[in-house]
């Protein structure tokens, strides 16, 4: 098995040993217009080149949209790639954005509401208490939604909290269908623009169609542990990116791996040897978590950020 050499770093550039910024808070990773942008604990954003993104607070940036906000007057505002503003509003945008719509409803809302980027017009509004109930145990609890994951023909991939899988026409603002026991809370990922989603959570591999709303393949991720020499039951990933065919992922708080969709292997990992006594781990969420040239760009929560690149 190949293994990760692993280029430990503060914010540098990755052509020379000169270290050009450093950021003792840095809080998360994300990319714009494919460059890697770091931003600290008050949410200010950082080119690599240590240049200041955007003269406002980033609450998130999302498919070369960079979502923003200020306290004084609090306003929340909409970038384009060109750092065009493409709306602004006292009221918050939410965090997803496809194909110029922005979807909100995340956590405890019991509704899907579906607007507009350009006229901040609401297109349709779906209401999570039709779908019923699910049982935790012997709790009975409402449906809330985990994670939006994409849109694809007007149909609006939503994972929910306990794993279930909702197809939502937004145009009509009804159910394509339903999956039970899909047991995939978070990161479905639509591959190459098409009808396909995959992702990984957990211990669990999933492939759907979102135009029939079926599952394609789905696969139970702890044996494939065993066959790469580790215990099945430590190793649960939380964050899982696609790119160039491979899925790229966080698993525990130390491990980085590959995952190859067309094996269905985990074709590669390394892990991190943290400092426990600093409580020194991976941060979690997907933006934390960047592919650029290959290269696999990650973040500590002791502010390190990490570029791995497999051996050929």
């Amino acid at each position: 098995m190949e293994t990760y050499v692993e280029s430990r770093i503060k914010i540098k550039d990755f052509n020379s040993d000169k270290t050009i910024l450093k950021i003792s808070d840095a809080d998360r990773l994300l990319k714009f217009n494919d460059e890697i942008v770091i931003t600290d604990s008050l949410n200010n954003a950082f080119l690599k080149s240590g240049n200041s993104l955007i003269n406002e607070s980033i609450l998130d940036i999302i498919d070369n949209y960079v979502l923003t906000y200020k306290k004084n007057p609090r306003s929340y505002a909409i970038y384009d790639k060109l750092l065009n503003c493409l709306i602004c509003d006292s009221h918050s945008f939410g965090k997803h954005i496809f194909d110029n719509k922005v979807i909100l409803g995340l956590g405890d809302s019991n509704f899907v509401v579906t607007r507009e980027i350009c006229n901040n017009k609401i297109l349709s509004t779906y209401q999570l208490s039709i779908l019923g109930t699910w049982h935790d145990g012997p709790i009975e609890k409402p449906y809330q939604v985990a994670d939006f994951c994409g849109l694809c023909q007007n149909v609006l991939v939503i994972t929910m909290t306990n794993g279930d899988v909702l197809f939502l026409d937004i145009e009509k603002g009804e159910v394509r269908a339903f999956l039970k026991d899909a047991h995939v809370a978070r990161n479905l990922q639509q591959i190459n623009g098409s009808n396909i989603f995959q992702g990984i959570y957990g211990y669990t591999f999933l492939e759907v169609d979102a135009e029939s709303g079926t599952v394609l393949r789905k696969m139970d991720l702890k044996e494939e542990w065993k066959r790469v020499g580790r215990e099945s039951d430590i190793n649960y990933i939380g964050v899982d990116v696609v790119s160039e065919g491979l899925h790229y992922f966080i698993a525990n708080t130390n491990i980085v791996g590959v995952f190859n969709p067309k094996t269905l292997h985990i074709e590669d990992y390394y892990e991190f040897d943290f400092d426990k006594k600093q409580h020194q781990q991976l941060k979690g969420g997907k933006e934390n978590l960047q592919i650029k040239e290959g290269k696999i760009y990650c973040l500590d929560t002791l502010g390190n950020l990490y570029e791995l690149e497999r051996n050929s």
